[in-house]
């Protein structure tokens, strides 16, 4: 009971510190799968392109996730969880 309440306090905050439950969710999935494609995150989320870039965007500036290339195709991006991204779910869920 205690995530969800965290996670439906993220959902109904106003505070510009507090993620949607998109980026919480993308953020836990980090932590089981160590990277992910743009396109993968898109479909485990079952999103738009529209929100997969504010979920994407917010996760960045706040830098918790991180971008590589794709060792096999130079063109596709892979995200992962920063450092920060992990101590913020350790603190808050």
């Amino acid at each position: 009971m205690l995530k969800f309440n965290s996670l439906y306090k993220a959902y109904t905050s106003k505070s510009s510190k507090v993620l949607d439950v998109g980026s919480v969710i993308l953020l836990k999935q980090l932590t089981i799968q160590e990277k992910l494609s743009i396109e993968e995150i898109k479909i485990f989320l079952n999103i738009s392109n529209t929100k997969l870039k504010k979920i994407i965007t917010q996760l960045k500036l706040k830098s918790f996730v991180e971008f590589s290339k794709d060792s096999s195709d130079g063109r596709r991006k892979l995200v992962n969880i920063s450092y920060k991204g992990r101590l913020f779910l350790e603190d808050n869920f």
